[in-house]
This record gives C-alpha cells, structure tokens and sequence, in this order.
C-alpha cells in the first residue's frame, strides 16, 4: 500500500525521525552509563592509593608487617572498592528491570474478560441447540474511557434448534461476529442470558464448553509448523491416520501428496507459504478433526477467489452435515441452502425466512442479493 500510494519517501522519512529519537535517547543513557562508569573507575583508584598511601605510613612507622599486613590490606581494598562499584552497576541495571517489569505485570494482572464461574462439569448429553434470551451486551461496559457508549444487542433473543443450519447476515456493526463471540464466551452478555440445550453456558467450565463448538473464521490463524502439526490444533491428541482423514474430508490431501514432505511440510508464518484456499482447508480440517457437535462460520470464504470459495464452500458443506450451524456471511449466495436465513439490523433481527421467502418479501435482503448476483454469483447458487 505504500508503494502503491506513493508515500515512500513520507514513510522513510517518519521512520527516519523516529529511529534518529530512539538513537539519541540510547546516545544519553549510554553517555549517563560511561559517566558513571568513569566516575566509578576513578573512585576505585583514588581509594585503592589512598588505602596503599596510609598502608606505606603505618609500616613505615612499624604498625603493620609491609611484607604480610601491607599487601593484604591494599587487596582487601581493591575487591571491596570494586564490590562497591559492581553494586551501584547493578543497581542501574536493577532499576531499568523494574521499570520493565512494572509493565509486564500491568498486562499480567489484567483480569480475563470472562471468569470462571462453574465449580463441576455438566454431566449428561447436552442438546446441541443455542438460544439467547433477552440478551443484551455493550463493548467495554464497566469502562468509562473505553466504553463506547451504545448497545450492539438490547434485550436480543433467538433460537436454534439441534441440527438446523442458520445463517446471520447483514450490514457491518450490526453484532453478528460478536454473537459468536458470546457463545464462546469471549465476553459474557450484561444482562440476559445464553444457553446451550437447557444450561447458561455459564454453568459450563469455560474447557468443556469450548469442546460443544468448532470454528472457522475469515483468519483462521495457521502457525510456522507443520501442515500436521496446524491440523492437529483441532485435537491434540488425533492420530496421523485421523489426520489424513480430516485432510481428505477438506479436500487437502490431494494437494498434500503432491508436496515432498508431504504433511511435514512446513507453512510458514501465519500460513504464508500456503494460499488462502489451502488455509481455510486447513482450518476446516481442524473443525473436522475436532468433530465438535455445533459448528460456527464466521465469514470463512470471504477472503477467497470465486473458484477457490466454491471448492471451499464444498468441503464446508461436508462439514456442517449434521450438525447444528450458525453462518456469518456478506456474500448471500453462499447461504441460500441454509435452513433460515436472519437478517441484522441495529442489534435486532429484522426479517427472518428462508431464501425464497426473503426474495419474496423484497425487503433488505431481497435488495442486497440482486446487488450481489452477479455471473460469479449466479455459478455459486447454481452449484
């Protein structure tokens, strides 16, 4: 972007000030370091002839040996002047450890954003089914320097039965992503409450509940591992064989047996030797391995080509058979099979029905479908 933008010569120069600051605040500590240095070499030497100055006067007067007192008082002053120095060293150095330190622990005591509120695991078989009731929720609420002053929901409420796919659509801002942030309790809502089957999910410890959900987003995060390794994120404790066959459900292992190290083969940062199909797949993979009975899409091709989504949006569909789903999406053709579709406006559900239904109510969703289909489009429904 820099360079496209032509802002070069802008960026170098902002760079420049800023690494010319940050050299001459180095430039005054190493010089308040050399001062101290010095003035710490100098005192040790003044003391060290003054202590040999006064030992030479007392043997000259024959109060201590020259040849046993002498030397041991001149070395005994010269470790303990040199001790002296290396103490106010480490004091220095003790000082800007703290000041490190200090910031550390700043961030270290924050509290988590979501505490643990149940003592015991939730016995039983749990209906994979989600339901919000009266739920309301505001980023950064107890913070009056944050707080951002208005509700993303205000007394919100939906269900979703075991086994249906539903699909959240709508302008930006509206609380779709942040609706999957509560149900994973990234936060917990003000007032209201969620549940899972018949349980709040705050009567789930926060480990079991993240077992009920397996995610796909838009940035899924791919680390500098392996391409096993980066699958086996979905369960730790999956075999090779269960990996490949995560990797054949997500359309992977084709792909994976053309590379010479095949599923060794290292990704890179963030995923950066692969393209951005091979990384959805790969987070798709880790949904497949988790086997996790409700599965969450959160705009998960919308980073990709036409071609790409499509062979995506395939291995998605394989992944979501049977299970109860909740979709994030801007690009509607990718939903239309969905069991109901809801449309967000302002923290509330503003129209709801399948595609058909919708396209016949003419509403917002009606209108933003035709925008959108397009000959891309119109492949993507047909498949």
């Amino acid at each position: 972007d820099i360079v496209a933008f032509g802002n070069e010569k802008q960026r170098a120069a902002r760079l420049w000030e800023m690494g010319a600051s940050m050299q001459s605040g180095q430039n005054r500590l190493y010089s308040a370091d050399a001062v101290q240095r010095a003035l710490g070499e100098v005192f040790v030497t003044v003391g060290i002839l003054a202590t040999a100055w006064w030992g030479v006067e007392l043997s000259l007067d024959g109060r201590i040996s020259p040849l046993t007192d002498l030397p041991a008082v001149i070395a005994v002053s010269i470790v303990g002047f040199y001790t002296s120095v290396a103490l106010a060293n480490n004091y220095t150095a003790f000082r800007v450890s703290l000041t490190a330190a200090r910031r550390l622990f700043s961030i270290m005591d924050q509290p988590p954003a979501v505490q643990e509120t149940a003592s015991k695991p939730v016995a039983g078989q749990v209906e994979p089914s989600i339901h919000f009731r009266d739920v309301s929720f505001e980023y950064d609420a107890g913070d009056k320097d944050w707080s951002r002053g208005n509700k993303v929901f205000d007394h919100f409420s939906l269900d979703i039965d075991a086994g249906r796919h539903v699909a959240l659509v709508g302008p930006s801002g509206t609380g779709k992503s942040t609706a999957v942030n509560l149900l994973l309790r990234h936060w917990d809502p003000q007032s209201g409450e969620i549940r899972l089957g018949d349980h709040r999910l705050t009567e789930f410890p926060l480990e079991q509940l993240q077992q009920y959900f397996a995610v796909v987003s838009q940035r899924s995060y791919i680390f500098n591992e392996s391409i096993r390794e980066n699958i086996r994120l979905g369960r730790h404790d999956a075999t090779d064989e269960e990996i490949r066959h995560a990797a054949q459900l997500a359309g992977l292992a084709d792909w994976i047996e053309t590379l010479p190290q095949g599923y060794d083969t290292d990704c890179g940062e963030r995923g950066g030797k692969l393209s951005g199909g091979q990384r959805q797949r790969i987070a798709i993979a880790r949904a497949v391995l988790k086997d996790a009975p409700i599965v969450l899409l959160d705009e998960a091709t919308s980073s990709l080509d036409v071609h790409t989504e499509q062979s995506v949006m395939q291995a998605l569909r394989k992944l979501c058979e049977g299970r109860t789903t909740l979709t994030i999406a801007h690009r509607l053709s990718t939903i239309v099979d969905s069991d109901e579709i809801l449309v967000m406006l302002h923290g509330k559900i503003a129209e709801r029905g399948t595609h058909a239904e919708l396209m016949a109510k003419g509403g917002w969703y009606a209108q933003m479908f035709e925008m959108q289909l397009d000959e891309v489009d119109v492949t993507l429904v047909e498949d």
